[in-house]
């Protein structure tokens, strides 16, 4: 391995690369907000997570904790952006208690602790601030779901989908009204919509007869170039395959005749 190969270790923000067979390599630029970039990156892998717990979830298992601590690191970096790095997501000041949203969200940070710092199980500071929050007998709202009013430690907190879906709403319902609304689109699309990959790249080739079309990773990986055809290629209209007598090769391709 080339360890001075930079392009191995790390990728740009907001870029997708992909391979397309051996030869031919495409770059997707996708939207962020220019005041919270920070953001935008954090939210794609909540989007990431989703998926990974989606496909749990098909099998059976419908814990979507890993989701919901990837939305939670998503949301602290929100807050240090929109505060220019003088707050962070546990700070009280920055909720209203009267609300159920931000009441469940400021409960729910006290149980990112674990996640962060002891390995997912419940240790007794955070059974202690949550308790504190959650049995103050100030707060006269409920959480938007029936969390338990106290913790046991040594376990781990779990959260199915539903349970979870409320929370992400109650994350951009707060996120929402702090922002533009053109920047909110872009970092709920950003957390909802993981790229799925391309499956092939269809090009066409405009000849005096007609337009050859096929998928351009083909056409790489037989060697061709600048997008142009050898001299000695061949279109077989039985097999559908253009013949490359020089490299040995061949590729499949439609041609539409001219009529």
């Amino acid at each position: 391995m080339n360890k001075n190969n930079k392009d191995t270790y790390f990728k740009e923000p907001n870029k997708i690369v992909q391979k397309l067979g051996e030869e031919l390599t495409s770059v997707i630029s996708v939207r962020y907000s220019e005041k919270y970039p920070k953001t935008s990156v954090a939210m794609e892998s909540v989007a990431k997570a989703e998926e990974r717990d989606d496909n749990f979830k098909r099998k059976g298992n419908n814990d979507y904790s890993i989701s919901l601590q990837k939305l939670f690191n998503a949301f602290d970096t929100f807050i240090r952006e929109f505060t220019c790095g003088e707050s962070t997501a546990g700070r009280r000041e920055n909720y209203d208690l009267s609300n159920s949203s931000d009441f469940t969200i400021l409960l729910l940070w006290q149980i990112r602790h674990t996640w962060t710092h002891n390995g997912g199980l419940i240790d007794e500071k955070c059974k202690k601030d949550y308790e504190s929050i959650m049995n103050s007998g100030i707060i006269r709202v409920n959480p938007i779901i029936p969390l338990p009013k106290d913790l046991r430690i040594g376990y781990e907190f779990e959260i199915n989908f539903e349970d979870y879906l409320s929370i992400k709403n109650c994350i951009f319902s707060y996120i929402k009204k702090r922002v533009p609304k053109e920047d909110f689109k872009i970092l709920r699309k950003r957390s909802s919509i993981n790229f799925k990959g391309i499956k092939s790249a269809k090009a066409y080739i405009v000849l005096e007869s007609g337009t050859l079309v096929f998928n351009l990773a083909d056409f790489y990986d037989c060697g061709c170039k600048d997008f142009s055809l050898p001299p000695d290629a061949v279109y077989d209209p039985i097999l559908e395959r253009v013949i490359l007598p020089s490299f040995g090769k061949s590729f499949p391709a439609k041609f539409l005749k001219i009529e």
